[in-house]
């Protein structure tokens, strides 16, 4: 299971077992959960579930939303195709809206008040991953170097591919 210890949780007592088991799956090597937040739509119909992971923002609908599209939806965005994001307080609620490079608006409930929470994890996100560029090799350059190990006969075809695969989901 994906650890927890680390992960901001809102709300904090909040179950998330059942989501953190389907994540585990999803994540990518290297990539660590950072923030985790549910909104009830109400005891009936389902919940939004809003999860900030060190490379994307991941948008879970779980449960009966026939009146409002999709029943069950799992959409991720990564960093690079945001360009904004607002945060429009509702009675009950915060509305996520996600404005992205290729022109299109998305828009996703989040627990009330945690706007400011989340916005600001993914402003941390974005610094530690500009400090890493500054340091160190970025994916592609990784990707270069791993391309030239498999070429030279250094790394199996199969160690290529699984971190090749790894890579990929960094850019």
């Amino acid at each position: 299971m994906v650890l927890v210890k680390d992960i901001e949780k809102i709300p904090e007592d909040g179950d998330f077992s059942e989501v953190l088991e389907e994540l585990e799956d999803k994540l990518a090597g290297t990539e660590s959960l950072r923030l985790i937040a549910w909104v009830p739509v109400d005891d009936e119909r389902g919940h939004n579930y809003t999860i900030l992971t060190s490379h994307r923002l991941i948008l879970m609908r779980r449960g009966n939303f026939r009146m409002v599209g999709d029943s069950e939806i799992f959409k991720d965005y990564p960093f690079h195709s945001l360009e904004d994001i607002n945060i429009e307080e509702r009675k009950g609620y915060d509305l996520l809206v996600l404005n992205l490079q290729s022109g299109e608006t998305k828009k996703f409930m989040i627990p009330e008040k945690s706007g400011p929470k989340l916005t600001s994890v993914l402003r941390t996100l974005e610094s530690e991953k500009k400090k890493m560029e500054r340091k160190g090799e970025t994916a592609t350059q990784k990707l270069e170097k791993l391309s030239e190990l498999h070429d030279k006969g250094k790394i199996s075809e199969e160690e290529f591919k699984e971190k090749k695969k790894r890579l990929m989901e960094e850019i």
